[in-house]
């Protein structure tokens, strides 16, 4: 699956700003992509266990957020800045379908932390 990078950060966003259980249906961002790439990003997330999220889906097609874990906190601070976004993105696009998600989580924070300039 290839990562959307801002589509990660809304959905992290969402669920960090969540003081009470929400809806996906409530991301404005989850509305102008199809409902698969969606689901398979918040399914990726929940996995991560970066945000604490229903695991089905209920009959309206749509997951219950529940918040962002300390893992998904920390990631989020890294992806923050669009110009790590960007950066992270240029890798991404330099190494294709070999680019994990865990490889995407490291490069981000070591761009975080001033390992990568």
């Amino acid at each position: 699956m290839k990562h959307d990078l801002d589509l990660i950060h809304a959905i992290l966003e969402h669920a960090q700003n969540q003081t009470r259980p929400s809806s996906t249906q409530n991301i404005g961002v989850l509305r102008e992509k199809d409902s698969r790439t969606a689901d398979d990003h918040i399914s990726l997330l929940l996995e991560k266990k970066l945000i604490n999220a229903s695991k089905e889906i209920d009959c309206t097609g749509t997951r219950v957020i529940h918040g962002i874990t300390e893992e998904g906190s920390e990631f989020l601070r890294a992806i923050k800045s669009d110009s790590v976004r960007k950066k992270v993105k240029d890798a991404e696009k330099e190494m294709g379908e070999k680019m994990t998600f865990e490889v995407v989580y490291g490069i981000a924070k070591d761009f975080l932390s001033g390992l990568l300039l």
